[in-house]
């Protein structure tokens, strides 16, 4: 199905876990990025492996932390990592705070030797969850609208964005109509969870 997407004009995959990424690398596809960012080791380890045997492949930071520890691991294996800030868009689990802490991260991937800044990313997964039309393109409008502030901030900046990847299965009709987002994060609508 992936394989059928891509031949259908997407520009990759997006997946969740390190294990998902690398059944897809194997796989032959091209363009896969990591929407969790890692931080354990262990993960750090698998990622920059990732990067060295497909240079497509692409992982998100929200921190400056995991973004020197990826930094330092892909130095050390003389690694090019292709990598997304990741700001926060109303799920907690992940993102840095729009507007300036995402601008100074941003900065910090770009000025990385071993990480080439491609984009930014704002997933707003509880947006698909909200009853009513009206009230989904409201939620889901204010939640992007930190990444769309982000975004324009480090384009007048001059650090690239080759994407800015976002949305949700449940606001894919939505997202498609923002200015900001250049790749949607519609996923779970191929199997609607099953």
């Amino acid at each position: 199905i992936a394989r059928r997407q891509v031949a259908l004009g997407s520009i990759g995959v997006t997946c969740a876990t390190v294990a998902e990424c690398e059944l897809m690398a194997q796989s032959g596809l091209k363009g896969i990025l990591l929407t969790r960012q890692p931080t354990s080791k262990n993960n750090i380890a698998r990622v920059i492996d990732l990067a060295r045997r497909e240079p497509t492949f692409g992982t998100v930071v929200d921190d400056p932390l995991a973004a020197e520890w990826l930094q330092d691991a892909a130095a050390e294996r003389g690694v090019k990592l292709r990598t997304v800030v990741d700001v926060y868009a109303g799920l907690t689990r992940h993102g840095i705070e729009s507007g300036e802490p995402a601008l100074q991260l941003a900065r910090q991937v770009d000025a990385s030797k071993n990480l080439k800044l491609i984009g930014l990313m704002g997933y707003s997964g509880t947006a698909s969850h909200t009853h009513g039309w009206t009230e989904r393109k409201q939620k889901s409008t204010q939640d992007i609208a930190g990444l769309a502030e982000s975004v324009e901030a480090a384009r007048k900046a001059g650090l690239p964005v080759e994407i800015a990847t976002g949305g949700s299965t449940g606001t894919y009709n939505i997202d498609s109509g923002t200015k900001t987002l250049t790749e949607l994060q519609a996923g779970s609508f191929v199997f609607m969870d099953t």
